[in-house]
């Protein structure tokens, strides 16, 4: 007796009449010749969610300590309106962290993390790009840059929707295992090269404005060099990221949600309590900035009252 299949079994061995074995291939199906399906790392998502959830706590506490400190010197200083913002873009990342959990991606969820990925950015360092501006610029100034970047944003991703340009790809990993990506438009460049413009000018700017008096300084510039480095790493790493490839983008994430939070808001609150119980006044009631910069735009003072 000799099995016979009418069907090729691929890779796999006849065993019985129409009857394939694929226990040795790294196909399954009746004739060997269907993908597994590459699976996202349980425990890892747990984690993420956990960690979005813990982030997004700590999002809420710093927003309420900005609103009952908001007649601070050092929070009126920093502008407490942008201080909101930033912290919403955080609220919008934590989001994204866990759409990127999902199991499988649709256009749906791709839409979602696109989405959330870009109103984070330009909530947060759309903020900061406008923060070193306002030495500048009037108030009502920033506010429109900021809102322009946003509505950028959401009318492309809106363009997409409309004429569905957001695509999801079913790709293979070296073991053979099927898992789907996600594919925007080739705008989507553009979309990254005016990202990068804003952190290029938000480093360019805090060069600019080092020599502003300490009382006025922001550890603002941390997590735009936070941010550049660790794209540029994850760019340079050469290896096929594949399935997996949500996991560098969380952690490259949660790495620059957690540097956000300390350097903006947290070591922020550290110097406000110390001050309180030093009974110390961080700014008088009236103070004048004095800038001395000679770099790109020549050598200049400027000469600008902040009334807390």
């Amino acid at each position: 007796y000799l099995p016979k299949c009418s069907i090729s079994c691929n890779t796999g061995e006849c065993v019985n009449m129409n009857t394939c074995d694929c226990s040795k291939t790294k196909f399954r199906g009746p004739y060997c010749n269907e993908y597994y399906k590459a699976k996202k790392v349980t425990w890892f998502n747990i984690t993420i969610i956990i960690i979005s959830i813990i982030l997004t706590l700590i999002t809420l506490f710093c927003m309420l300590g900005i609103c009952l400190n908001r007649n601070a010197p050092k929070i009126k200083a920093a502008s407490y309106n942008f201080l909101l913002i930033i912290l919403v873009g955080i609220i919008f990342n934590n989001i994204y962290l866990i759409f990127l959990t999902t199991s499988e991606n649709t256009i749906k969820t791709c839409t979602h993390i696109y989405l959330f990925n870009n109103l984070g950015f330009s909530l947060i360092y759309g903020s900061i790009f406008v923060k070193t501006f306002r030495i500048y610029i009037m108030d009502k100034v920033l506010y429109l840059i900021l809102f322009i970047i946003i509505i950028y944003h959401l009318t492309t991703t809106s363009m997409w929707i409309l004429s569905d340009n957001i695509k999801v790809n079913h790709k293979y990993t070296i073991n053979n295992e099927e898992y789907t990506a996600c594919e925007y438009p080739l705008w989507s460049k553009l979309s990254t090269l005016l990202n990068l413009f804003l952190l290029f000018v938000d480093i360019s700017l805090s060069y600019v404005n080092r020599n502003v008096n300490k009382e006025f300084k922001e550890s603002l510039s941390t997590p735009v060099y936070v941010y550049v480095i660790s794209s540029i790493f994850m760019d340079i790493i050469n290896i096929d990221y594949g399935a997996k490839q949500y996991i560098f983008d969380a952690c490259l994430m949660i790495i620059n949600t957690i540097v956000i939070l300390y350097f903006i808001f947290i070591s922020k609150y550290f110097k406000i309590f110390y001050s309180y119980f030093n009974g110390s006044k961080e700014i008088t009631s009236k103070s004048t900035l004095v800038i001395t910069t000679n770099d790109l735009f020549g050598k200049f003072n400027i000469y600008k009252n902040f009334h807390i």
